[in-house]
């Protein structure tokens, strides 16, 4: 008898909701026990929003952000950009979710994203269809980070 396939989830959520609600909600499924939940896919579905907003919804956490009205084959896309490679994900004491610093400018920092644990640990994880998320590599770092 072959291995159960455990299908990927994704968590949506949409913009309407209240930004503490976003980062209650994201904060609660990356602490989550199950590896199937805490790494999975947490995607916030926003109408179309300038830059501005878009990089403050990528500082919350989400993995990504689905601006409306993109054409359907678009928005698949973007979903099915989350399986089959590598991601970058922080740990800290208070944070676990994809690297933030993927959409600044280099030596541009968030000053509340400075680990006061000084340790952090990157996470290269991958998704796939037939194993759900997988840690590949953690790298645990005994210094001060800005993610």
């Amino acid at each position: 008898m072959g291995r159960r396939k455990v299908p990927n989830l994704f968590f949506l959520l949409h913009f309407g909701t209240e930004d503490a609600e976003k980062a209650d909600m994201l904060a609660r499924l990356r602490r989550y026990p199950s590896p199937r939940v805490r790494l999975a896919p947490i995607i916030l579905v926003a109408q179309d929003c300038d830059a501005d907003t878009f990089l403050r919804y990528v500082q919350m956490g989400f993995d990504d952000i689905l601006c409306l009205p993109d054409s359907a084959e678009l928005l698949v896309d973007r979903l099915i950009g989350q399986l089959n490679h590598d991601i970058v994900y922080i740990e800290t004491a208070d944070y676990l979710g994809p690297d933030r610093r993927r959409m600044e400018l280099p030596g541009a920092g968030h000053a509340n994203r400075v680990s006061n644990a000084h340790l952090h640990t990157r996470l290269i994880i991958h998704r796939s269809l037939s194993n759900g998320p997988a840690v590949l590599q953690r790298q645990d770092h005994w210094d001060t980070i800005v993610y």
